[in-house]
């Protein structure tokens, strides 16, 4: 894989050390990588505001996930910050 690859995920477990995601492509334990967090703003006039966190990653689990052709992720967040649009 490239550096300049994007890998689309869905999260399913998120706090403030890592996140828990299905992905189509099994990386390694150990693997560093920046992610692109998008989560909920709860803004009261838009309901679909959302947060952009960039994420520097540490990938430290990998298993088959439940869904079929899936990964299972567990992510250690090392560092992140706020994306401004």
């Amino acid at each position: 894989m490239s550096e300049a690859e994007t890998i689309k995920s869905s999260t399913r477990d998120l706090s403030s050390n890592g996140f828990y995601c299905n992905s189509p492509v099994p990386l390694v334990p150990g693997a560093r990588m920046v992610c692109i967090l998008k989560v909920p703003a709860y803004h009261p006039e838009r309901a679909d505001a959302m947060l952009s966190l960039e994420c520097r990653v540490r990938v430290v689990r990998v298993e088959p996930s439940e869904d079929e052709g899936l990964y299972g992720l567990g992510c250690e967040i090392e560092d992140y910050r706020l994306l401004h649009s």
